[in-house]
């Protein structure tokens, strides 16, 4: 029985979870449970022949990975942005492009780019005389022809407006072929990059999410993703021509040149179109599928690093087979995968065809988690892609996520949990949907990925394994969704129709909310009849209550052991406080909540005996409950006899109240404070600042009032 099993089965013995009227009316919920045996808990193994664990790791390496793919990416996006930011334009809206061909002779010599391409689609609108396309101003357009006629157009920034010989119909087809030339203009990492090897070319392209237009025209819109794309790249013959899909022919020309033709026949949004030209050494291998289908597996990569490639890119194949076994099968099986070599920059998931930052490439697989992210892409923002970029979890979450995926086929159940472990570096800044995406340091941010992923574990647990895992499988191979685009709604919805449940409430907290639940508990266990009660009282307030002071609806599972008996079941916590009992067969010695890191959380044990006794110093205790909406008590302890100064601030800084307690003794004192001001006036709902003083020591701490 396997995590995710239990934790529905437990549901079922706690009752269905309480709504929030039933929650306010009965804040105690009192589970009776049985003895049981202990039980070892394992996941079944969701794939076949698993290889074995990953060696040990410092903690800190993952962050380490995280990190390097997160900021090269983020400079990757800055250096796009900056050149082209603009977003569809309406007239952009009034067409659809189904097909693209690319005739691009390319010289390094020159750093040059010239040719043309064709542009074939469909009016959407009645009637249609004009294109919009983007292409960066300083790439000098030749001619625009429709038919063999000239067409005129006009250039405004990175846009140019054709007018089409005769208008269109809803419904009409057209087709446009532009002849251009230019030098492909490049900022920081560049959409187009040009470099050299011991005097040697070696040229690729990065076009997420806009640098498309940067080196050839287009209609530079993710959501609008053509039919199938073809590319035919002429380059010295001494160069080899990397590009997305199946490579239809190499054909020899004079002058030491040679032509590649790539053709793509699957949908593909234009920033996936790619291509490489260097010294490539080439090896290959073969992935086969479930259904006994071969795909080849073609690698791309710089002679210096042939022998350390093909040790760290031997495990593609079990990687593809381990994914397609959870998402459904590769989504390009009639084409390829394979990965090309690039000189610096960010590895970027290019349909069919990854490119890999050298950084990665060490024959140790110590870029193994890069391999696993960027595969996961072909699923996820490839195959799928968001509609626009505050859904991008939907494709750095998910990719994130399966980096665990990976450690969990690999190496069980303990491998996946450490991964998650690690990625949770204790708090995210920012919510998961990301509002203003030129804030480049929320796009590619820690949430983004890492919080993002921590959201998959997190519904993993709440719908168990089947369902999940059910549900991935359809999000990823739903018709329109996959070779199409997608928003969060999307996935919510295909979740609910999946598992039978209306998941609002998960979706609502934890992709627009900000933060997580920090619980504050103490437990007590007494005699009861002939078994045992066992007392949980928990308060929760936000990690983050400045951007959000709403309580999280979560269930937690409880684990309770003693006397050689062990039991879990799950509550649903979803209030400031509230109190649960459990009546056992056994006396509990040991109470857990969420033994198994199902939910992202803070956990603070309140010790029974932490404030009882004789202090030796002055202290001062949280308060109690936190958040509150009535009283609220606050303990603190005197090591000598003396008064003692309360005085409670709100967050600019204010004195709202003020208390000097009479002379108290030796000894630990409650005071409880009623949220309002020194006045007697009730005070609005906000972070406070309660500060206690006995004229030798001032402690500060915060509390949550919430009206």
């Amino acid at each position: 029985m396997h995590p995710g099993q239990l934790l529905s089965k437990q549901r079922i013995k706690s009752g269905a979870p309480p709504d929030a009227a039933y929650a306010q009316q009965y804040p105690i919920l009192t589970i009776a449970v049985k003895k049981t045996c202990l039980t070892i808990l394992s996941l079944i193994a969701l794939l076949l022949g698993a290889a074995a664990p990953l060696a040990a790791r410092e903690v800190s390496e993952v962050q380490k990975m995280l990190e390097n793919l997160r900021e090269l990416e983020k400079a990757r996006f800055a250096a796009r942005q900056s050149l082209h930011d603009t977003p569809t334009s309406p007239a952009q809206r009034q067409f659809d492009v189904r097909f693209y061909r690319l005739n691009l002779n390319v010289r390094p010599d020159l750093q040059l780019l010239q040719g043309s391409v064709l542009i074939e689609g469909v009016s959407l609108a009645s009637p249609l005389s004009h294109l919009e396309i983007d292409l960066f101003a300083n790439m000098a357009i030749e001619a625009i022809r429709q038919q063999g006629n000239s067409l005129n157009f006009q250039r405004s920034g990175n846009r140019v407006d054709i007018q089409l010989s005769a208008p269109l119909q809803n419904g009409e087809g057209f087709s446009i072929e532009i002849f251009y030339r230019g030098q492909p203009q490049a900022a920081g990492l560049g959409a187009f990059n040009w470099s050299y090897f011991q005097g040697v070319p070696r040229v690729w392209t990065l076009s997420e999410p806009c640098g498309a237009p940067a080196w050839w025209p287009c209609k530079d819109d993710p959501a609008d993703k053509a039919d199938s794309v073809f590319l035919n790249v002429t380059a010295p013959e001494n160069l080899v021509v990397a590009s997305n899909g199946v490579l239809a022919g190499i054909t020899s020309l004079p002058g030491n040149y040679h032509t590649y033709s790539w053709e793509t026949r699957y949908p593909i949004s234009t920033y996936l179109v790619f291509l490489a030209i260097a010294d490539y050494a080439e090896f290959s291998d073969w992935y086969v599928s479930a259904a006994g289908d071969s795909m080849p597996l073609q690698y791309f990569v710089f002679p210096e690093l042939l022998e350390l490639a093909q040790e760290d890119f031997s495990v593609t194949g079990e990687m593809i087979a381990a994914f397609a076994a959870i998402f459904g099968e590769y989504p390009f099986i009639r084409e390829k995968y394979g990965m090309a070599s690039v000189p610096a920059g960010a590895s970027m998931e290019h349909q069919t065809l990854t490119t890999l930052n050298i950084k990665f490439i060490t024959g140790s697989h110590s870029g193994d988690y890069a391999v696993a992210h960027e595969l996961a892409h072909q699923w996820f923002g490839d195959c799928i892609t968001p509609r626009n970029w505050p859904h991008i979890w939907l494709n750095e979450g998910f990719a994130t996520y399966s980096v665990g995926l990976w450690e969990e086929y690999r190496g069980g159940e303990a491998a996946y949990r450490q991964y998650m472990k690690e990625i949770d570096i204790g708090s995210f800044e920012g919510a998961l949907f990301v509002e203003d995406t030129t804030n480049l340091r929320a796009l590619f941010s820690v949430t983004v990925y890492q919080k993002g992923a921590w959201v998959l574990h997190m519904l993993r647990g709440v719908l168990g394994d089947s369902l999940f895992f059910a549900a991935l499988n359809r999000y990823a191979t739903t018709p329109g969704l996959a070779y199409g685009n997608a928003v969060t709604e999307n996935f919510q919805q295909i979740c609910e129709t999946v598992s039978g449940q209306d998941l609002s409430w998960f979706f609502e907290q934890w992709i627009y909310r900000i933060g997580r639940p920090v619980y504050e508990y103490r437990w007590k266990t007494g005699a009861a009849g002939a078994g045992y009660e066992t007392t949980l009282e928990i308060s929760q307030e936000n990690l983050q209550p400045q951007f959000n002071t709403l309580p999280y609806k979560m269930p937690l599972q409880i684990r309770l052991a003693g006397s050689g008996s062990d039991t879990l079941l799950t509550i649903w916590d979803s209030l400031p406080a509230q109190e649960f009992r459990f009546h056992t067969d056994f006396l509990p010695n040991l109470l857990e909540i969420d033994p198994q890191r199902w939910v992202l959380k803070k956990l603070r044990r309140i010790e029974e005996g932490e404030f009882t006794g004789i202090p030796l110093y002055f202290k001062l205790s949280q308060n109690f409950p936190n958040p509150f909406n009535g009283n609220t008590t606050i303990l603190y302890g005197a090591p000598r006899p003396t008064t003692v100064q309360i005085e409670i601030f709100d967050l600019l800084g204010r004195k709202v109240y003020v208390h000097q307690t009479p002379r108290v003794f030796t000894g630990f004192h409650q005071f409880t404070w009623d949220g309002k001001d020194t006045s007697g006036n009730a005070l609005p709902s906000g972070i406070y600042f309660y500060r206690f003083s006995d004229g030798h020591s001032s402690l500060t701490r915060k509390l949550l009032l919430i009206r």
